[in-house]
């Protein structure tokens, strides 16, 4: 009988630090279903965007003691936190965990595409990954829309503004210009970074009839000697387009006297 007692005042000692053992050193395991942000193929609403993590010991209910945190790699800009970039974890099962990157009502705020690495927090504890394990995550730059004043028109003399939305956008590493096409003739137009989700585009001179144009947004990469030009994605299903009106003008000739009254 005493023998009992004691095995059994042990055990219910060390089953609760084994138990606590147990739920608090959620394991990660060698694999990760996705490795772009947003989707190589999103079109409409890329942002919110998830990556799946899979392991074990996570529970559902402790998606607060969890953390998904990207990190610019060693030797870039910064190797800080991307403290602007709206984040949360959910835990889908005991052995899921979904990182949540972005919203639905805001563009995350990140400069040019570039890798960066994932880390996992539990309990403010960084969990150690597997041996051979690719944590990197591409962050892809893409435009979501051009923003008209009332509808979508300039005249064929260039020179006006075109402001356009998206995330990624930077002026350190490239320089971006805007195209605008009919069938397959394109014209380009300068462009310039207002912030990481915001450049501005100078319409062109349009020696062409009137009519819509659709609208691209290109990169040039001045890493390269020839410029090298690259197409960013547009994250929307519907192209943009926006239409050139013929411009008229005429030159006021005096034919009066300039003074000495009527």
């Amino acid at each position: 009988r005493i023998r009992f007692c004691t095995t059994f005042c042990l055990l219910a000692v060390l089953f609760p630090l084994i138990s606590d053992c147990r739920t608090s050193a959620p394991r990660i395991q060698n694999f990760k279903s996705r490795v772009s942000l947003p989707f190589e193929n999103c079109t409409n609403d890329c942002w919110p965007s998830t990556v799946l993590i899979h392991g074990s010991g996570f529970m559902i209910g402790n998606d607060n003691d969890f953390d998904c945190v990207l990190n610019y790699f060693e030797g870039a800009v910064s190797n800080s936190s991307l403290s602007q970039f709206p984040r949360r974890a959910v835990v889908q099962s005991d052995s899921e965990l979904k990182c949540v990157f972005g919203s639905g009502t805001e563009l995350p705020m990140f400069h040019g595409s570039r890798f960066v690495n994932l880390s996992i927090f539990f309990k403010n504890k960084r969990l150690i990954f597997p041996k051979n394990y690719d944590e990197s995550i591409y962050l892809s730059e893409g435009w979501t829309d051009a923003l008209c004043n009332g509808t979508c028109s300039v005249n064929t003399l260039g020179g006006q503004e075109l402001v356009v939305q998206g995330f990624g956008f930077s002026d350190t590493v490239s320089q971006y210009a805007c195209g605008f096409s009919s069938g397959d003739d394109v014209v380009f137009g300068n462009a310039s970074v207002v912030s990481s989700t915001t450049i501005k585009c100078t319409t062109p001179t349009w020696n062409r009839p009137e009519g819509p144009a659709v609208v691209s947004v290109h990169k040039i990469l001045r890493s390269t000697a020839s410029s090298e030009s690259i197409e960013i994605q547009r994250r929307s299903r519907h192209s943009r387009s926006l239409t050139f009106i013929s411009s008229w003008w005429f030159e006021l000739v005096q034919s009066g006297p300039v003074s000495g009254g009527p």
